[in-house]
């Protein structure tokens, strides 16, 4: 009596389609890190400054000491990061820029700005 070759095929088959797949679950990729660039700087009062986040294409929202958007007290920083030095130093005279991601608050970054007077004309 022959035997059918289907049940081998079959355990065959079955070994094949088990060895290319994953049984063990996968873990979820590690925190993401974001920083500013740069890190550190000193604005002079009235001037322009871009921070650039290390992470592309996020949703962020930015902050000047813990304030969303800044102040006119401490320069205010816009969705791009551009910040805007205030035209009167504060005292003291550094403020803290924050991104948060927008759907993930917990992932932040930070660059320490210290503000100093203009230029003499």
């Amino acid at each position: 009596m022959r035997r059918s070759p289907l049940p081998a095929l079959a355990a065959l088959l079955l070994v094949i389609l088990l060895s290319s797949c994953s049984l063990t679950p996968s873990s979820p990729p590690g925190p993401q890190t974001l920083t500013l660039s740069p890190s550190t700087v000193s604005v002079r009062a009235g001037s322009p400054q871009q921070f650039t986040p290390s992470l592309a294409g996020l949703s962020l929202t930015w902050s000047v000491n813990g304030t969303v958007g800044g102040s006119t007290t401490l320069g205010t920083i816009d969705v791009n990061g551009n910040y805007l030095a205030p035209a009167v130093l504060p005292s003291p005279n550094s403020v803290t820029i924050s991104a948060a991601e927008t759907s993930k608050p917990s992932i932040t970054g930070s660059s320490d700005v210290t503000l100093l007077n203009p230029i003499p004309k």
